[in-house]
C-alpha cells in the first residue's frame, strides 16, 4: 500500500525523488514465501480485527497523519499531527492537556509534524517540520523557539536545502542535535534554540547531500549521511560520520561500498558496544568498528526493497527490515541471522522493540511478533478504520506495558499483548 499524499508532504517528495534515482526494485516473491523455508514465520494474510488481540486503552481523534514517533514525558505522551500541531495527551485517558499549532517555514502551507521522532530533554519537546525545527515547553505547550538549518547546498529539489522531513533528532543533556538535508548537523541549546555549533561536510559535496539520523554514545555523535555524486541523483555514496558532541569537530568518516548506482542510508545508526550498525536502502546492513573504522560484518539481501526502517538494537540483537519482505533478528556481534519473519511487504517506518515484542508497520497493518522467536502473534488494522483509510502513520513508542501510536485520523493506545 502506498502512503497517501497530502497538500504539502515534503517527506513524500523527497522519498519519491530518492527512491526513483537510487533504488532498484526486484519483484517480491509471490504468495506467502513459504517456499524459502517452511520453518520461517510468515505473516497471516487474514487480519485480526478483534479487539481481543490487543486491549485498547483509548483512541482519540486528531487531524490526518504526521511522520514522527510520539514521545512519552512523565505523565503525558506528546503526539504530532498532520496539521502542524503538537498535542500533549494524558497517558491514562488520552485527553489533551494542551494543543499547540507550531511555526512553519512555509506559513502558507499546513506542514505535518515530520522527522523520525519527537524528542525531549530539560522540559522541552522538539519536533521537525519541513524546513524548520521547533521547541515547545512540555508543561504549558508554549512554543519557545524555531530554528532553520543552513541551506548549504544548491540546486536541491523542493522542499530545498535544510529540509528536516526525514531527520532523526537527538536530545540529551540540554542539547538538541539536528541533522538536515544539506548536509549539516547543528547542536542547539534546547531551551533557547540557539546554535552551539554547526558541522558541514568538508570539502563540500559538489551537488546534494543530506544528514539523516543521529545517535549519541559518550562524547561522540554518529550521523548517517548520503551524498549524491551528480546532479541527476543517478550516483551516490553513503557515509557514517563521527563528530565530537561538544565542538562538532569531525573525528572520522567511513564511506560505504556502493552497490548498483549508489548507496543511501536510512534511519539512525544503532549502537552496540564498539560497533555502529547502519542500514542502507534495499535492506543492506553494515557494522563498523568505531575504533578502527573497519566494516566488521555486513548483511546483503537477495531481494532488494526500499524501506524507511532503520536498525534497532535490543540487548545483543539487531532487528531490521531485511529487504526481502522480512524482518530479521541478527547477532549484533557478527551479523549472524537468528530468525527471519516474512511480513509480505516492506516496513514503512522504524520498528519498535520491547522486552517481549517487535512491532512492525506496513502502512495499513501493524504486525506484532514475538521478540525471542519472530513468531507472528497478531496482524492488526487501525481502530475505527473506514474503507481504505487504514494507515499506521508513525512508529509506536512504549512506556511500561503501554503502547502509543499515531494512525490516520487519531492517536491510539493499547496494552502490550
Amino acid at each position: 500500500m502506498l502512503r497517501p499524499s497530502v497538500a504539502y508532504d515534503g517527506t513524500s517528495r523527497i522519498q519519491f525523488l530518492i527512491a526513483i534515482a537510487l533504488s532498484i526494485f526486484v519483484p517480491a516473491c509471490v504468495g506467502s514465501c513459504r517456499g524459502k523455508d517452511d520453518t520461517i514465520p510468515v505473516a497471516p494474510r487474514e487480519v485480526d480485527d478483534a479487539f481481543g488481540s490487543v486491549r485498547q486503552r483509548w483512541f482519540q481523534p486528531q487531524a490526518t497523519w504526521p511522520r514522527a514517533r510520539p514521545v512519552v514525558v512523565g505523565s503525558v505522551v506528546v503526539f504530532g499531527t498532520g496539521d502542524q500541531r503538537l498535542i500533549a495527551r494524558d497517558r491514562q485517558t488520552g485527553i489533551a492537556r494542551w494543543s499547540t499549532r507550531v511555526s512553519s517555514y512555509f506559513p502558507d502551507d499546513t506542514a505535518p509534524i515530520s522527522g523520525l521522532d519527537l524528542v525531549s530533554s530539560d522540559g522541552v519537546v522538539a519536533a521537525a517540520l519541513t524546513r524548520n525545527v521547533v521547541g515547545v515547553d512540555v508543561a504549558s505547550g508554549q512554543e519557545l523557539w524555531t530554528y532553520v538549518p543552513p541551506p548549504d547546498t544548491t540546486a536541491s529539489p523542493q522542499p530545498g536545502p535544510g529540509a528536516v522531513v526525514v531527520s532523526g533528532l537527538v536530545a540529551d543533556g540540554g542539547v538538541l542535535y539536528v541533522p538536515a538535508w544539506g548536509a549539516s548537523v547543528t547542536a542547539l541549546d534546547i531551551r533557547t534554540g540557539q546554535p552551539r555549533w554547526v558541522w558541514r561536510p568538508s570539502p563540500a559535496p559538489q551537488f546534494r547531500s543530506g544528514a539523516q539520523g543521529a545517535s549519541l554514545s559518550g562524547d561522540t555523535l554518529f550521523v548517517n549521511v548520503w551524498n549524491a555524486l551528480n546532479a541527476q541523483f543517478t550516483q551516490s555514496e553513503a557515509w557514517l560520520v563521527a563528530l565530537d558532541r561538544r565542538s562538532g569537530r569531525e573525528l572520522w568518516r567511513v564511506v560505504f561500498p556502493s552497490y548498483s548506482f549508489g548507496t543511501i542510508v536510512r534511519g539512525r545508526p544503532a549502537l552496540w558496544r564498539n560497533l555502529v550498525v547502519v542500514a542502507s536502502e534495499g535492506g543492506f546492513l553494515f557494522a563498523i568498528d568505531r575504533t578502527t573504522q573497519a566494516i566488521v560484518w555486513r548483511h546483503t539481501p537477495t531481494v532488494k526493497h526500499t524501506t524507511d526502517a532503520g536498525p534497532v538494537i535490543y540487548g545483543d540483537v539487531t532487528y531490521a527490515d531485511g529487504g526481502e519482505d522480512s524482518v530479521l533478528a541478527l547477532n549484533a556481534a557478527d551479523g549472524k541471522v537468528l530468525w527471519r519473519a516474512y511480513i509480505l511487504t516492506l516496513a514503512t517506518s522504524d520498528l519498535l522493540v520491547t522486552e517481549r515484542r517487535v512491532y512492525v508497520n506496513t502502512d495499513g497493518f501493524l504486525n506484532i511478533l514475538d521478540r525471542a522467536t519472530g513468531r507472528f502473534l497478531f496482524r492488526r488494522v487501525m481502530p475505527n478504520a473506514k474503507g481504505s483509510a487504514s494507515l499506521f502513520a508513525t512508529p509506536a513508542v512504549a512506556a511500561d506495558q503501554e503502547i502509543y501510536i499515531t494512525v490516520a485520523g487519531g492517536a491510539w493506545s493499547f496494552l502490550e499483548p
